[in-house]
């Protein structure tokens, strides 16, 4: 089974909730829509706050260190 997913399909998800969120827009209020623009701004910075600091704690992490606490057992 193929698991991989057509490139199209997500262009097109993508299309489709834009279309949605814009639809939505259309149905507020304008100083509703500033806000709202005003958060997703927000929302985003923070988004792309954590996946740098995420990326910077796995870069400084040596990968070869273990702190696994598995003992070597010998049965006679």
């Amino acid at each position: 089974m193929d698991t991989t997913i057509n490139p199209e399909f997500i262009q097109k998800m993508l299309e489709a909730k834009r279309l949605q969120k814009e639809a939505l827009e259309t149905l507020m209020p304008e100083n509703v829509r500033e806000h709202l623009s005003v958060i997703e701004k927000e929302v985003k910075d923070l988004l792309v706050e954590c996946l740098v600091n995420s990326s910077k704690t796995s870069k400084t992490t040596d990968p070869t260190k273990s702190d696994s606490k598995v003992h070597t057992v010998t049965i006679d």
